[in-house]
């Protein structure tokens, strides 16, 4: 009987050393910027919804108009296409890139596969399949954010398609700048039950680097007015399981960020 009660005594002690072990670890867990964490992509996530929920603006722009800035967001062959090219022709499987130019060397610069995002837009107006679409087309947007009250209070910085709140992530408080690509994101044709994301940490990076110096390796971008870029958020329509169409992003930018108000101080219409 007594060894039964030396090891009931032992089992004791041994499941309330890792009762306290485990409550020193969440007691530093809590002390740790939230991208330190053993979890912290789970507690973004957690806070990306709420926070994304509450994105609302409007749009004046087309399904045309997202096409041809869904054409801008593509790789070229050759960058200088990005700047040549004037009409587009969607097909069934690719995209043809022209060049309709006076004294144009060369009209068809490239054939591109076709996004699983242009596909949307397309089976949304069947008619734009075929069409030759004028990169000139595009309208301007006249749409605007619709902030809600209790964001209002946070906003650094408010333009046409980014915004810069200020946010706190435990202990930290940061600069969160929501960048969108395509014009109805966060309109009621595209809300979040149709988004899909990836996060990303500076740990998942090989490298930061700014566009002058970037490559083909995996970089977390840097800025020059910020001192930290901490996590960068993807954002992807649900029906782009391969993730190749970046609709939206997001940065949290961690100590520093006042320098980054500072930056856009009096800048409201700063994009």
């Amino acid at each position: 009987m007594l060894e039964f009660s030396i090891l009931a005594i032992l089992a004791t002690c041994i499941a309330g050393m890792m009762t306290r072990a485990q409550s020193r670890k969440r007691k530093r867990e809590a002390l740790l910027p939230v991208w330190e964490r053993e979890n912290g992509k789970n507690e973004i996530e957690k806070w990306l919804e709420g926070f994304l929920a509450k994105l609302k603006r409007t749009s004046t722009r087309t399904e045309k108009c997202r096409l041809i800035l869904a054409v801008e967001r593509m790789q070229f062959e050759d960058d200088w296409y990005a700047a040549w090219w004037k009409h587009v022709r969607f097909g069934e499987e690719n995209v043809k890139i022209l060049d309709t130019g006076i004294n144009v060397g060369k009209k068809d610069l490239q054939k591109i596969k076709i996004t699983e995002f242009q596909k949307e837009l397309l089976k949304s107006n069947a008619s734009l399949k075929n069409q030759l679409i004028g990169h000139s087309e595009i309208k301007e947007e006249k749409g605007e954010w619709q902030i809600p009250a209790e964001l209002k209070t946070k906003i650094i910085s408010e333009g046409g398609e980014a915004l810069i709140f200020s946010e706190k992530f435990g202990i930290c408080e940061n600069a969160v700048r929501v960048q969108i690509f395509d014009p109805f994101l966060f309109s009621n044709n595209f809300g979040l039950n149709f988004l899909t994301w990836k996060i990303n940490f500076e740990k998942d990076y090989e490298q930061a680097t700014n566009k002058e110096q970037s490559g083909k390796a995996n970089q977390m971008p840097k800025y020059k007015n910020i001192i930290k870029n901490f996590v960068n958020i993807e954002l992807f329509h649900k029906k782009d399981l391969k993730k190749e169409d970046c609709i939206g992003m997001g940065h949290n930018y961690g100590k520093g960020w006042r320098r980054f108000e500072n930056c856009f101080e009096g800048r409201k219409n700063w994009n």
